[in-house]
């Protein structure tokens, strides 16, 4: 039997701690003792903390404070003692429009802010420690990768083919990198800063699709912060709708009682050096789940949500030993089994119990004639096997067999035996003088087989409802999970992603819940655990409001 994965199977990989992406700001930054524009376009900049020879490997780019020329700049070469920096922009201007300011949380985007003109005009081309212009100290720093927070909407999902392993559906993503910049800065200088860091619409793709219907609709936007309305900007990188074929690894051992978690993986071909994923909590993803085409099918378990499941790529995928940033989104729908139950399984268990007819007597302890009961037999196999032919092509055509395969499988050998038994049990009778106990004896094989049988129609029905119960406490622990994500967003608006963390992990620990993984390993497919039922949103909100008050001072915003 196949082992169970999780819904969401497609981008996860190794795991990778976000506050060590966070501490990027840490990595490396050094007092620059001069630079040097040179005609050639180059930068040539001295630093005084050398910088490590396996930072200026991974291809960083480094950014200016307190003054020089601004932007964001490429190491491409570092002498042999790290100190003097040759650096390029994609731009080749000598001076930046804006200047890069850290985060104003750690873990959040750098703030793109105008530059500050000079009473004599642009910075100087040059610069050294004991020139006069700039005053101010100027130090540089590597460049923290940018963070975008990505949603979904699910406007129908239309057919899933088991045979394809597909589905098809109509679905818009949005990229959204908030804080971005300040409320002077122009989108122009945002899409300068991401063209820098070849971060654009051509690197954004979605993993599992399989081919796209008709054209693809995309569109970007630059728009005020939610939380910082006036002061700072959130930029769209990428508003993207199509309908499209998705390939979907469908389990379907438990069939026609399987739950199927259909899933969308968004990627970006960008190291997470440059660019992770989050899930936006504060405007999630949602599935129009009046509009399902197919609801006469198939329940929608998670209803209007749809679980996101952000990942990182396997260094061991990439030549370079990249990691690259990845995001699911999983919508999990459970099979409505009515059709197959009624016109497979009940039909067939009918078929099965009608064999056992041909132990019938004509009279008082005597047997029917041989031949009529082998003729009862072989006529109710064969009708079942015919039956079989007959609705094969309303059930999965896959390599390995589902619970009604199985199902159908042990009901033939069932009634086989039933034959079987028919034609060879009168002709071991012939050497037993006792007619009365080779009556009692056939007698007594029939309800031995009868209560067999009956036993493992009752055992079958068991084990799929404790399956489907297992499935179900899984399927309420994810949702109860995203839920509580969902309420510490509404909540606390202004809480910033780390402190969000913090609350949910003290809540889903209060509460008995399985700690939720903020970023998904690979081979992390164990999806047992403790049932949960319906969380209490109100318990949910005290111990919400209890960590807050106890940790007010740590809360960042």
């Amino acid at each position: 039997m196949p082992k169970r994965r999780h819904p969401s199977k497609v981008c996860a990989a190794a795991t990778i701690n976000e506050e060590d992406v966070a501490k990027r700001n840490d990595v490396w930054h050094s007092d620059v003792v001069g630079y040097e524009l040179r005609s050639s376009g180059f930068l040539v900049v001295t630093v005084q903390r050398c910088i490590p020879p396996d930072l200026v490997m991974s291809n960083v780019f480094i950014y200016f404070r307190g003054g020089g020329p601004g932007g964001v700049w490429w190491v491409s070469h570092a002498n042999t003692t790290g100190c003097v920096l040759t650096c390029t922009s994609k731009s080749k201007l000598p001076h930046s429009e804006w200047d890069v300011t850290p985060p104003l949380v750690d873990g959040e985007n750098i703030v793109l802010r105008q530059r500050t003109k000079l009473p004599k005009g642009d910075p100087p081309s040059s610069f050294t420690a004991d020139s006069s212009v700039p005053p101010a100290t100027i130090s540089c720093a590597i460049l923290p990768p940018l963070v975008s927070y990505c949603r979904t909407t699910v406007f129908n999902v239309f057919e899933i083919n088991t045979v394809l392993q597909t589905f098809r559906a109509d679905a818009f993503f949005e990229l959204r990198f908030r804080t971005i910049a300040a409320s002077d800065v122009p989108q122009a200088s945002v899409v300068d800063l991401l063209d820098s860091l070849y971060i654009n619409t051509s690197v954004v793709e979605c993993l599992n699709t399989a081919s796209v219907e008709g054209d693809v609709q995309s569109w970007s936007s630059y728009t005020p912060s939610t939380h910082h309305k006036g002061t700072l900007m959130d930029y769209f990188l990428l508003k993207l709708r199509f309908k499209g074929c998705f390939s979907e690894m469908l389990e379907l051992w438990p069939f026609p009682f399987d739950t199927q978690g259909l899933t969308m993986s968004l990627t970006i071909n960008r190291p997470t050096s440059y660019v992770v994923f989050r899930s936006n909590d504060d405007f999630p993803s949602v599935f129009l789940v009046n509009r399902f085409a197919i609801s006469n099918l198939f329940h929608v378990v998670t209803a209007e949500h749809v679980l996101p499941r952000v990942g990182v790529s396997d260094p061991a995928e990439s030549s370079q030993g990249y990691r690259y940033s990845c995001i699911d989104f999983t919508v999990i729908l459970q099979r409505k089994p009515g059709y197959y139950v009624s016109n497979v399984m009940v039909p067939i268990t009918i078929l099965t119990y009608l064999g056992f007819l041909s132990f019938g007597i004509e009279s008082f302890r005597t047997r029917m004639a041989t031949s009529n009961r082998i003729s009862i037999s072989v006529t109710l196999l064969l009708t079942a096997v015919a039956y079989k032919f007959a609705i094969a092509g309303a059930l999965p055509q896959i390599s390995y067999l589902t619970s009604l395969d199985w199902y159908v499988t042990m009901s033939s050998v069932v009634m086989v035996v039933v034959t079987v038994e028919n034609a060879v049990f009168p002709w071991l009778c012939v050497t037993t003088a006792d007619d009365d106990v080779c009556f009692d004896t056939e007698q007594t094989v029939m309800w031995t087989m009868f209560v067999l049988f009956t036993g493992g129609v009752v055992g079958s029905v068991v084990v799929m409802w404790w399956a489907s119960v297992r499935r179900r406490n899984v399927n309420d622990t994810l949702v109860a999970q995203h839920q509580l994500r969902l309420l510490a967003a509404k909540d606390y608006p202004t809480a910033c992603y780390k402190s969000r963390r913090a609350m949910v992990d003290h809540v889903l620990a209060k509460m008995n819940l399985p700690r939720l993984e903020w970023v998904h390993q690979k081979t992390n497919h164990d999806t047992s655990g403790p049932y949960v039922g319906h969380v209490s949103t109100e318990t949910a909100k005290a111990h919400l409001a209890a960590f807050v008050a106890a940790e007010h001072r740590n809360i960042c915003e």
